[in-house]
């Protein structure tokens, strides 16, 4: 059940009043969980998805099915504060071409790509994750989070990649108190591991391999297999100054996190270990984050606003080795000769928003209305020969849900309207190579492409009497037109009970 700053059942729009009625929420910092004054609020659900049109990126499928299942909660026992949540996904990509990763936009420019395409990516994903706080005495609370995220990943055409994907992240964090001011830090670990196994059932075939190194720049070879193993590690903090009277809670915070990655190929010894790995690149990146969301807390409505600012820059560096003999018992091994950084690029993302939520009987939900400003900057450089590619993109958006109430059964709708308009952009290639042209030209020109996307949202609750507080259906509809002629539909519906 939901506490009494929010509503006495938790229903949707409970969630919706807890992440505007505690800024905390925006932080990484799971010591802010003593900051919420919450019971047990949860939700219990089951989505699909479905997205289909044209109106996408070249490495992304023409049609994507979504099954999904999760759960979460806050609770409290006694002091400490937590929260724990779970979710199954399995999807299945279509029409997909040039991918062998399980996500071609990580923001790295070291793929595997073959040139067959048509293939459907099956994926199954399980994640978790939890976290709890406590106060000791007036001025310190500390908090402890973690999260993981394991699946497999698998295309059903020779070449056949089966991905092994694993995420974690782990966060212990501290909040000082000194009245209406509070300081917080957190420090944050990542880890992502992907295992890739290219096979080919077909007898005494080969197929053609690109291992991408940025901007239509791989090298290419042909043969019957190919393994691959991606790490990254991340290491960072995150930063911040809370400000809170009866009717203001403010929250500004600054992360930063260092990242590595490196790629390496070769062939497996056995189901633990990697034999004859070769280095193929290694990836560092900074992230700069900076973020605030400020409430004003009245009677009747809830004022928001706020932003975030992110900043990533990456270097990427190729490494130059060779199978030689090491020693006088004739086993080989790559020696490296030479690492080149030939890879630069700099993402811009900023934010601006502002919501107004009208309550009704000071405690439910009567309209929200939601305005937000975006501005994507992107560029990189391929240093030798010199490839260049960049673009900056503006986008608005506004959305506006009512809430109507007839014998404590509630249904919502909602409009939303997005428009996102391209400021500049070019590609400059001195070397059109094979890659630049199927893959980069054609995915330039969606990521500097105009488009409108207009939305409907449709949520209706009945509430229950026994173990949950409502029963509910919700389902959202995003068109997308771009101003070349493509569209695209994303359709999701989900239901549920809250608790």
């Amino acid at each position: 059940m939901a506490s009494s700053d929010t509503l006495q059942r938790t229903s949707l729009h409970s969630f919706e009043l807890i992440s505007l009625q505690n800024p905390w929420l925006i932080s990484s910092n799971p010591a802010a969980l003593s900051q919420m004054n919450l019971s047990l609020v949860g939700i219990m659900n089951a989505r699909y998805g479905n997205e289909d049109g044209s109106f996408k990126r070249v490495q992304q499928g023409d049609k994507l099915n979504t099954y999904q299942f999760t759960t979460f909660s806050y609770s409290q026992i006694k002091d400490i504060s937590l929260y724990g949540g779970f979710n199954y996904e399995k999807s299945f990509e279509k029409g997909l071409d040039y991918s062998n990763v399980n996500d071609p936009f990580r923001l790295t420019p070291y793929q595997v790509i073959d040139t067959i395409g048509n293939d459907t990516y099956d994926r199954e994903f399980f994640s978790a994750g939890g976290g709890l706080s406590k106060p000791f005495g007036d001025r310190l609370t500390l908090g402890l989070s973690g999260d993981f995220k394991v699946g497999l990943a698998s295309q059903n055409k020779d070449p056949r990649p089966r991905n092994k994907v694993f995420y974690m992240t782990l966060s212990p964090g501290m909040i000082y108190n000194l009245g209406k001011f509070k300081l917080g830090l957190n420090f944050l670990y990542k880890y992502y591991n992907e295992e890739i196994e290219i096979s080919i059932v077909r007898s005494n075939t080969t197929a053609a391999f690109f291992t991408a190194h940025g901007l239509g720049m791989a090298t290419y070879h042909e043969a019957g297999s190919f393994n691959r193993l991606y790490k990254r590690n991340s290491k960072g903090f995150d930063i911040q100054l809370a400000y809170e009277n009866s009717k203001i809670r403010s929250v500004n915070g600054s992360r930063l996190l260092y990242h590595e990655e490196t790629a390496g190929d070769g062939r497996k010894a056995s189901n633990a270990s990697w034999a004859y790995l070769k280095k193929d690149s290694r990836l560092n990146a900074i992230q700069f984050d900076l973020y605030n969301q400020t409430s004003f807390l009245h009677t009747d409505n809830i004022q928001s606003f706020g932003y975030s600012l992110n900043i990533n820059t990456v270097l990427g560096t190729e490494i130059i080795q060779r199978l030689e003999q090491v020693n006088d018992l004739e086993l080989d091994d790559w020696i490296t000769y030479d690492e080149e950084e030939k890879y630069g690029a700099e993402d811009v993302k900023l934010n601006v928003y502002y919501q107004f939520y009208k309550l009704k009987n000071n405690k439910q939900k009567n309209f929200n209305l939601n305005l937000h400003a975006d501005y994507h900057s992107f560029i990189e450089n391929y240093f030798v020969p010199n490839q260049e590619e960049y673009y900056k993109n503006l986008a608005f958006g506004v959305s506006f849900d009512k809430n109507f109430y007839h014998h404590k059964k509630s249904l919502s709708l909602g409009l939303k309207l997005k428009y996102k308009m391209n400021l500049e952009g070019a590609q400059n290639f001195s070397d059109f190579t094979y890659i630049a042209e199927r893959i980069f030209v054609p995915d330039f020109e969606f990521l500097s492409c105009n488009y409108i996307a207009p939305g409907l949202n449709v949520a209706y609750e009945i509430p229950l009497r026994k173990i949950f507080d409502q029963l509910f259906i919700n389902s959202t509809v995003d068109l997308y037109f771009g101003n070349n002629g493509q569209s695209r539909t994303i359709f999701n519906i989900s239901t549920g009970v809250t608790f």
